[in-house]
């Protein structure tokens, strides 16, 4: 119990901080409110003995030790004589100074400050510089030391000053962290520390260093005239001290060095003179002085207070008893004599009591009757009696005052008062001035006494002492080090810098990370983020991201690691010792990645080995007959894989080893067997699952391909011959993707499944040099991207294109990486994104270099390369370019800061408003996160967040319970910072105030979910009450969950991608269900969810980047990214969360294609970093800002972007109400809304919920009559509400959401054209696949139109096929390139088109091409048919005509009829099949009574009459002919007719022509007919 309540009040150890510091008191309990500054009348005013405080401080320390001095208590004295050698009774009045020449007998007694009295005198530190003068008016003490200065000005600090020299009150051992905590708290120190740690640091001897009394004083003259005065005593034997290696030397050989010499120097008639010097000030120039000054902490300059020589002082006789006359000797600064007064300096206000107090403690309460003490030459009298050891105690003089028995009395000489009388005017209170000038002349002695190699020193000699302090000590220290100068600061973060680097190799060397071998094969573990490494001279050891060797799995004396691999399942681990030595290790991992390995077994493969690779082992089917076996072996002959259809269990991993001797071995549960044998050694061995093959490269450089059946042999399926060396090639594959180089700058890329393959090469655009090469490469086909490593250090990367199927375009290079040695392996690692490259000298592990984007207040910054960024003014498209001396591992944005962060530095910048930066700061640290905030930064270290300045000074240190776990995420949002933890804890802290504040308890958010392994993104709304969560399941899998912390009410919800629903929705859910015994929603409410719960599930995706809006704390985007990268089928999902209802969902829309990644939300506008192997496009609601951001409006939003705040929150609130079904208050919101934009996007939100009567509402207001017609028109079709919704919300241009109803509706034909619409063709192929089948080649054709518009013609061709309608599509598509229409028939072979193609070259007379092709399609009754035209044979041409009518081929027949003058038939069949243009010719052709009928037949016939009545004309039926023109008003033919007309007609006919013109008005051409009639 007693032990636990002392580690409650004192902490648990060594450099620890309390948690909970407790409050500080007096010693009787009461508690003190400021400890840093004492009691005083006004800030300059001296100190009042009321002071409590101090006194109980002081009294308590003066007493901490016995017998020992306090301070001061190694040293040594000499006795000696000052001697006047200036007059300046003008000033003082002390009878010492009365006249030059005049001597006065004295002690002095030198000594260092805070060691014991057994310490080595050649130690850093302060030395005491004591004197005692035995005056005729008493002993007058002057207590110097040997620096002008002290540490601080305020009294209060000198007990904790003086702890903290001590030792540790744990340890009891000197702690050089105690005593930089304290200067680094009290900046007003480092004045002091740069002369301690200067070279004046070391006196080496007594002698040769000066004396200051630090402390003004007061000088009173005759006339009682005051002046402040200083006092200095100059070594007359010069300046003279040790180097820190002379020191070090001497306290080994001396420790009593300056005591030895100080005696033995005085002992040979050495004697040792300083001279003393005043500096005068008069009160009036103390009143005008810039700083206080009676700062001891500072010195008056000499320029304005020279030096005044006054006397010199000679030691010239050493003590006869060092303990009598030096240890007994007794200084305080109280003994004055008259003439020397006290100024208001604090410091020397404090001495004047604590240092006769501690005398008093020391030798007792009579320690001035001792003889090296007494006033001998002035005799005592005063009223002090008894105590322990009184010699003298004034024998029977009266011991109280005033008596009347002749005691002693008060003085009436006028000199013989001490106390000069001044007035004090000010406040008593507790000033606190530690911030007062502390810099300023600390920067003087910075720059202008110390020269360049003197700075260098004192820099040097401190960090030899603060390398040994903790970091965030170093940062205080360096922190007020650039505050005296810039250079200051920098030159000692920089020798810490190279201390922290000596120390991490050093550990390193003993860890084996740095040992003299080379890594020659590595291996990333298929689980954990760690890889395997193995090593020239045997060792293989476990080495994870970002961090030292986890664990040494062999130790040196083995054979080379030629070799490494892990199982499947990642818990053997293979290691291939050269040459061929196969030994494999079991690994287990313990909590918190503990690991341990053991030994399986070892194989000698007898042959060497030059390759490896592994596949999985199945479990062979019992039972294979030999039918069976013969049957497998034919369909794998033809490369059908039959034994895919056979289900089988995976049980291990077969490791596959290639020799120089072509043989090719299976190693498996420490069996061995040979598998293949070729004739050249195997220099590349790799195993496809997919297509189930074994690829293989020889040395006679060909490429194998070997099919992998279950019964013992290979088949070789390909069998390529490659150019150049084999030497110089290197392969790998990953899943399908196999890539090779050869020392060139050209890779080849073979794709196994599609069996294409192509080069990619390097760019001299993307930093490539000419002569740059690819010696090694890698690939990562899930993630698309290929990496090759270079001769010249460089690391390229290509990223794959999506939507191109061209090996050579669908590659595009990326930036190069510069890792500056010879790269000679790389390796991508299969869960994490980062990739493992071995130098000739080093392991190094590079991240993926996934750009970094980050936002803020519209202020934007692009990573454009490792090392170069892009800042861009999202309002106005400014932009400015960055270049950083550093390979960026991070980035945040501040204010006006912004902040980069490397593997070991931070390094900050100042963001002017053009955006331009200027670099601010810089200083060594290990950050996994960093964020800024009033300017501030937060950085995970390891297991902590320190909060540091932006000089890197650690302010504050956040740590987490063990139970927590370390931290691993930070975000801030305004002044909230939330933490997330390895564990799954979170916690929320305001910074608002000078130190983070935790805001709430932590939260184990993952407390109720299955598995956790680690947090992907922790988000913090503005309003810092609410918490966006999302996580991996397990290292590889992300969850479907989207957790959110309410602060307020201490709970979690949830929503789920798999289910489409929140956890309040499933809950309700569940319990309608419960309720319901068909197992089906069976009210109003249940069946909307059940519509939302189609809506919002997306089982094929996992939460993206997430962000709260800048303003609302309600509003949250999150994407929703495809499980399938190649998917195009990212979406953005939008909701509300509030306390009192949980997760709102609000709308899921698609992102365009051009949208990469979110990167903020500003309600109306979403920002996305802007995908740069897509061309700028129109977009509707998207704006590009610059080259690289895309804006893209909200749909509610929409055309009223530029709204302002007022219209915004209501237009928010609206959205709000209108998911909770709120309608009173959604219409209250928008009430005073004028904008016919704004209603039409509300009438949006009003289709997403299913509200039609407040759509209907909200098209009035619009006057969207388009709107209202479609809605009428779905309800006069007797469609239900939700497909009028669906109608309405295609008008609006909500596709998404019309598509959605449809789909509810199961009306997949609409879903389908809402999908070819929008040009999403996957889905609507998807659609066609599964629901709408009827459609299915409507859907081809329709693709096909779209890729013949877009020139994608060969596309096109393939789904006219698919559609059937190829035939006549085709030849319309080439009908102006015969050439390439010829081709496509050629290849295709089909007869129709054969016919099609024979038809078009017998039409341009090419009748031998025409039989070819008939001949082809096998058309020998087209061949025939070509025969009779070519012979004009009307026997066969009337056959032939026969056999097409028969074929029913009527339009053939008709002209093979013609062609043999059958006319009458042809006739017949043109009347028969209504060929009414044929008809006419034929009856012409035959004439007679043919051409009668066929005027008949047209006369029948509507819109016909003006072919009648040319025939009846033609037939010589004039008057039929003209009837009928009259009839039909056939005036064309009418003036045709009368043209024949003469005096041998009809008169009839005559006259009634004539009627016809007269009445048309035409009299001329009537009278002529009439004439004609002779009508006259």
């Amino acid at each position: 119990m007693f032990s636990g309540l002392i580690s409650l009040l004192t902490g648990e150890g060594t450099g620890k901080l309390h948690p909970n510091p407790p409050c500080m008191t007096l010693s009787n309990g009461a508690p003190i409110c400021c400890k840093t500054a004492s009691l005083t009348a006004g800030p300059r005013g001296p100190m009042l003995l009321q002071d409590v405080l101090f006194l109980d401080e002081m009294t308590h320390f003066d007493h901490e030790r016995c017998p020992e001095r306090v301070v001061h208590a190694k040293g040594g004295g000499a006795h000696g004589y000052f001697e006047v050698t200036r007059d300046i009774t003008k000033i003082c009045k002390a009878e010492m100074f009365s006249e030059i020449g005049k001597k006065t007998p004295m002690l002095a007694r030198f000594s260092t400050a805070g060691g014991e009295r057994g310490s080595p005198d050649s130690v850093r530190d302060p030395r005491g510089f004591a004197l005692k003068f035995y005056t005729e008016e008493g002993n007058w003490d002057l207590v110097c030391n040997n620096t002008p200065i002290f540490f601080f000005r305020d009294p209060m600090q000198f007990p904790s000053f003086v702890n903290c020299l001590r030792k540790n009150p744990q340890t009891h051992v000197k702690d050089w962290n105690m005593m930089f905590d304290f200067f680094q708290s009290r900046p007003e120190t480092i004045h002091q520390v740069m002369i301690l740690y200067s070279d004046r640091g070391i006196p080496c001897s007594y002698r040769h260093m000066n004396g200051y009394g630090g402390h003004a004083f007061k000088m009173i003259n005759q006339e009682g005239k005051a002046t402040y005065v200083k006092f200095h005593f100059k070594t007359q034997q010069g300046i003279r001290n040790f180097t820190p290696e002379e020191a070090s030397k001497m306290v080994a050989e001396d420790c009593d060095c300056c005591v030895r010499d100080l005696f033995d120097s005085i002992e040979k008639g050495d004697c040792p003179e300083w001279k003393m010097y005043i500096q005068v000030m008069t009160f009036e120039q103390a009143e005008a002085f810039p700083f206080n000054p009676f700062d001891v902490t500072k010195v008056w300059p000499h320029a304005d207070f020279p030096l005044m020589e006054v006397g010199r002082m000679v030691l010239d006789r050493n003590p006869m008893n060092y303990f009598t006359e030096v240890e007994q000797a007794a200084f305080t600064p109280s003994h004055a004599v008259p003439g020397i007064d006290f100024s208001p300096d604090r410091m020397l206000q404090a001495r004047l009591f604590s240092y006769k107090d501690s005398q008093y403690h020391r030798i007792g309460p009579n320690y001035m009757q001792l003889p090296i003490n007494c006033p001998y030459r002035s005799r005592v009298a005063n009223n002090m009696r008894d105590g322990y050891m009184a010699l003298c105690n004034q024998c029977n003089a009266p011991n109280y005052h005033p008596n009347t028995f002749n005691g002693p009395k008060e003085s009436t000489v006028e000199r013989g008062c001490l106390q000069h009388s001044f007035p004090v005017v000010g406040d008593v209170g507790r000033y606190d001035d530690s911030d007062d000038h502390n810099f300023e002349q600390p920067r003087d002695f910075w720059t202008k006494v110390l020269d360049e190699n003197a700075r260098r020193r004192l820099c040097e000699n401190m960090v030899e002492i603060l390398k040994k302090c903790y970091p965030r000590i170093q940062d205080g220290m360096v922190d007020v080090c650039t505050k005296v100068h810039t250079d200051f600061g920098t030159c000692v973060r920089q020798l810490l810098d190279t201390e922290k680097m000596k120390e991490m190799k050093s550990k390193n060397k003993q860890s084996g990370c740095a040992r003299n071998s080379v890594p020659t094969s590595m291996k990333w573990h298929p689980i954990h983020q760690f890889v395997a490494v193995g090593w020239l001279d045997g060792c293989v050891c476990l080495v994870p991201v970002g961090g030292p060797i986890l664990h040494n799995v062999a130790d040196v004396g083995g054979n080379e690691v030629s070799f490494i691999d892990w199982s499947h399942e990642g818990n053997t681990l293979m290691t291939m010792h050269s040459p061929s030595v196969v030994v494999t290790y079991s690994l287990s991992m313990g909590k918190q990645e503990n690991v341990t390995t053991g030994k399986k077994f070892q194989i000698d493969l007898r042959e060497t080995v030059t390759c490896q690779t592994k596949k999985l082992l199945f479990e062979v089917p019992s039972v294979v007959s030999q039918e069976e076996t013969d049957d497998m072996e034919l369909k794998l002959l033809e490369d059908k894989m039959a034994v895919a259809k056979v289900p089988r269990k995976p049980i291990g991993t077969e490791f596959l080893f290639g020799t120089d001797n072509g043989s090719i071995f299976s190693v498996a549960e420490s069996d061995k067997k040979l598998v293949h044998k070729l004739d050249s050694g195997v220099l590349f061995i790799a195993y496809c699952e997919p297509k189930e093959l074994i690829i293989l490269f020889t040395q006679d450089v060909f490429i194998y391909h070997l099919l992998n059946t279950p019964i013992d042999g290979r088949v070789e399926k390909v069998k390529v011959k490659l150019g150049g060396k084999a030497s110089n090639y290197k392969l790998e594959l990953n899943e399908s993707m196999l890539v090779m180089c050869w020392n060139e700058r050209d890779m080849r890329v073979w794709d196994l499944m599609q069996e294409e393959n192509g080069t990619v090469s390097l760019e001299t655009s993307k930093g490539f040099d000419q002569n740059d090469i690819i010696q090694c490469v890698t690939v990562n086909a899930k993630k698309g991207i290929i990496s090759g490593g270079t001769m010249d250090g460089k690391v390229a990367n290509w990223k794959r294109r999506k939507g191109d199927t061209k090996i050579d375009s669908m590659w595009k290079l990326q930036t190069s990486n510069i890792v500056g040695k010879d790269i000679v392996q790389i390796r991508w690692s299969p869960i994490v994104d980062s990739v493992a490259v071995v130098t000739s000298e080093e392991l190094v592990i590079l991240e993926d270099d996934n750009f970094i984007v980050r936002m803020r207040n519209k202020i934007a910054v692009i990573q454009t390369s490792s090392n170069t960024f892009t800042l861009l003014n999202a309002a106005t498209g400014v932009n400015q370019d960055l270049k950083l001396p550093i390979s960026a591992r991070g980035i945040c944005l501040g204010d006006k800061q912004l902040v980069v962060w490397s593997d070991d530095t931070i390094m900050t910048y100042d963001v002017q408003s053009s955006l331009a930066t200027i670099q601010s700061t810089s200083f060594a640290c290990v950050a996994s996160d960093v964020v800024i905030t009033n300017q501030t930064l937060y950085c995970i270290e390891k297991d902590k967040v320190n909060s540091r300045t932006l000089q890197g000074t650690i302010r504050q240190i956040i740590s987490l319970p063990e139970m927590e776990g370390d931290p691993v995420s930070l975000n801030l949002n305004r002044h909230w910072l939330v933490i997330g933890s390895s564990h799954g804890f979170v916690r929320i802290y305001n910074l608002s105030k000078k130190e983070a504040h935790q805001e709430h308890n932590a939260k184990y958010v993952i407390e109720n979910v299955p598995s956790f392994s680690h947090f992907s993104s922790v988000k913090i709304n503005p309003a810092g009450n609410k918490v966006a969560c999302t996580f991996y399941e397990n290292p590889t899998s992300l969850s479907e969950l989207l957790l959110i912390f309410d602060a307020e009410s201490d709970s979690i919800t949830y929503f789920s991608f798999d289910k489409g629903m929140t956890d309040t929705q499933e809950y309700e859910a569940q319990a309608e269900l419960a309720q319901s015994t068909e197992g089906r929603p069976v009210t109003a409410a249940a069946r909307k969810m059940a519509r939302e719960q189609t809506r919002f599930q997306m089982m094929y995706h996992r939460p993206g980047e997430m962000y709260w809006d800048d303003s609302d704390g309600r509003y949250l985007v999150v994407e929703c990214m495809h499980m399938q990268q190649e998917m195009n089928d990212n979406r953005i999902l939008t909701m509300f969360v509030t306390s009192e209802h949980g997760i709102l969902l609000q709308d899921v829309q698609r992102k365009s294609a051009q949208c990469g990644r979110l990167v903020s939300v500003a309600v109306p506008v979403l920002y996305f970093v802007k995908k740069i192997e897509w061309e700028e496009e129109e977009v509707k609601d998207e704006k590009t800002i610059g080259r690289a951001l895309i804006g893209k409006t909200l749909r509610e939003f929409s055309g009223v972007e530029n709204c302002d705040e007022a219209t915004r929150k209501a237009m928010m609130d609206f959205c709000y109400y209108l998911i909770l079904g709120s309608m009173d208050a959604a219409f209250k919101a928008i009430q005073f809304i004028k904008s016919e934009s704004v209603w039409e996007q509300m009438a949006s939100m009003s289709v997403k919920t299913g509200r039609l009567d407040v759509a209907v509402v909200c098209l009035g207001h619009m006057k969207n009559v388009r709107g209202a017609r479609a809605i009428r028109k779905s309800q006069q079709a007797g469609e239900n509400e939700s497909m009028q919704c669906a109608a309405l919300a295609v008008e609006l241009g909500m596709l998404d959401d019309a598509q959605r109803l449809y789909a509810s509706n199961e009306r997949w034909d609409l879903v389908n054209k809402i999908y070819q619409q929008q040009n999403l063709w996957n889905q609507a192929f998807q659609i066609a696949e599964t629901k709408d089948r009827i459609h299915l080649r409507n859907t081809h054709y329709n693709y096909a139109k779209h890729l013949e518009e877009y020139g994608n013609l060969e596309q096109a061709i393939e789904n006219y096929e698919k559609a059937g309608v190829h035939q006549f599509e085709v030849p319309r598509m080439y009908a102006n390139e015969p050439k390439q229409l010829e081709n496509y028939v050629r290849r295709k072979r089909d007869p129709d088109l054969h016919k099609y193609w024979a038809g078009y070259m017998e039409s341009i007379g090419e009748y031998d091409g025409a039989y070819n092709f008939y001949s082809f399609a096998k058309d020998f009754l087209a061949m025939a048919a070509q025969i009779a035209l070519e012979s004009a044979d009307k026997a066969a041409c009337f056959r032939m005509g026969r056999l097409y009518e028969a074929e029913n081929d009527i339009q053939k027949a008709v002209l093979f009829y013609t062609k043999a003058r059958a006319l009458s038939s042809a006739i017949r069949l043109a009347r028969e099949h209504d060929m009414k243009d044929r008809l006419a010719n034929l009856s012409l052709m035959a004439g007679g009574n043919d051409l009668v009928e066929a005027a008949r037949y047209y006369e029948d016939l509507p819109g016909y009459a003006h072919k009648a009545v040319m025939l009846y004309h033609k037939a010589g039926m004039i008057g039929r002919a003209l009837d009928l023109a009259f009839r039909t008003e056939q005036f064309t033919a009418l003036d045709l007719i009368t043209k024949d007309l003469d005096a041998n007609t009809d008169p009839q006919i005559l006259k009634r022509a004539a009627e016809f013109f007269e009445g048309n008005q035409n009299y001329e051409k009537a009278v002529n007919f009439l004439c004609m009639a002779k009508e006259v």
